[in-house]
């Protein structure tokens, strides 16, 4: 029954008439804004979606899984005919399909690895939909590194949390973590720190409802963001669907927490490129603003021989660690875990300066730190960017820096 309330007339040329009639809505900042998503599960199937509907102007899906049945009671983006293909890529053609206004770009890579900070530093808003606490903290330190709020799910059956980071004083993920925690997440490694096979991803049994109230908070708190509105940063929204009971929580921020660190110096240096630039040129490129004893510092590690504990062949190889299983560290005699000799270093005296940084591990877009003695420069491979992000267009600036941790 509609009584004698007034009638709404509504524009049908414009997608957008309602929400411009929200009190706080300014269409523009959510057209121009950035969102990164991790993760297209059932958690980011909805996140993704109202992100659409709203109307975001740019968003970044990350995710490497492919599609099985069992999505499908859970995803809304997903079809029967789509088993077998790519997450991602599915998602960001319905999200075409939902609103063509909204430009997608796809990274079909582990957002841990996969990722370039060069990316992150031109984002806006990050919303995690994860389902393991590796990728958590990953995601963190990205965030953390570049200065980037970021909002993150968690699902469990008919329950979930929301947890709100803001760079650079409140709490972070990591915060949160406990010893216990650290030692469960070591339990998907080897004594070598390799991945275990079939570990590495979580199996949550829940529900397309907590997916789509979690996913709705996390994109409300987005939206607050884009639109410069304060949020609970530092707090977690603990939601209970068998009550229908809410609790907020506030996260005690660590002052020795390890994943608060920023980075200092960046050189974005658009002629430089993952794929393309080799660590020789790199290199020289530092050795030329350092001085000649200049090195590049990894992220991680790069394993560069085998050695098998029982006197078995040694081995050489030039993989990153996290791209190695246990399987590829296995001596092909005894079938015993190996030792892995691994570099983390680029210098003068480092093999495979032909290759490229790409081989090396870095994604595009990526930021490497320089070092020589007590100074550091963190170069960014600029020219990864405009390729990534389409919808950006990247010249030459001046050094730059992301946004330091207070005092307090």
């Amino acid at each position: 029954m509609t009584g004698n309330r007034p009638k709404i007339t509504i524009q049908s040329a414009d997608r957008y008439a309602v929400l411009r009639r929200v009190s706080f809505w300014q269409h523009d900042r959510v057209r121009q804004a950035s969102v990164l998503v991790a993760g297209a599960g059932a958690l980011g199937n909805e996140i993704l979606k109202n992100l659409a509907l709203l109307g975001v102007g740019h968003i970044v899906l990350v995710d490497f899984d492919r599609i099985e049945l069992p999505n499908l009671s859970r995803s809304v983006l997903y079809r029967e005919a789509n088993e077998g293909q790519p997450k991602a890529e599915i998602a960001a053609a319905a999200l075409r399909a939902i609103n063509p206004d909204v430009k997608v770009s796809v990274i079909n890579g582990d957002v841990g690895w996969e990722v370039g900070r060069g990316v992150f530093r031109r984002i806006d808003v990050v919303l995690g939909g994860l389902d393991n606490r590796q990728a958590r903290i990953s995601l963190n330190e990205h965030c953390w590194l570049t200065g980037k709020p970021w909002v993150d799910g968690a699902l469990a059956e008919a329950a979930g949390a929301v947890r709100i980071f803001v760079p650079p004083d409140s709490a972070c993920y990591e915060c949160m973590l406990s010893k216990a925690d650290y030692r469960e997440m070591s339990l998907r490694f080897t004594c070598q720190g390799v991945a275990l096979r079939g570990l590495m991803e979580g199996q949550i049994a829940t529900t397309p409802t907590v997916a789509s109230i979690i996913g709705a908070m996390q994109v409300q708190e987005a939206l607050k963001l884009i639109h410069g509105q304060p949020v609970l940063a530092g707090h977690e929204i603990l939601y209970d669907g068998q009550n229908h009971s809410l609790q907020i929580a506030q996260l005690k921020r660590r002052r020795d927490c390890f994943g608060h660190s920023t980075l200092g110096r960046i050189v974005e240096v658009p002629e430089f490129r993952a794929a393309y630039t080799t660590p020789a040129q790199l290199l020289a490129r530092a050795q030329s603003d350092l001085g000649s004893d200049a090195h590049i510092e990894l992220d991680h590690e790069v394993a560069v021989g085998l050695r098998c504990s029982f006197g078995h062949a040694n081995q050489e190889i030039f993989t990153p660690r996290f791209r190695l299983r246990d399987r590829d560290v296995a001596c092909g005699v005894c079938g015993k875990e190996c030792t892995l000799t691994m570099a983390h270093v680029i210098d003068n005296r480092s093999g495979q300066l032909g290759t490229t940084l790409s081989d090396w591990g870095l994604p595009p877009g990526h930021i490497v730190r320089a070092r020589c003695g007590r100074q550091s420069l963190y170069y960014e491979l600029t020219g990864d960017i405009g390729e990534t992000l389409p919808w950006i267009k990247v010249e030459p600036k001046e050094e730059t820096s992301c946004p330091k941790k207070s005092e307090s």
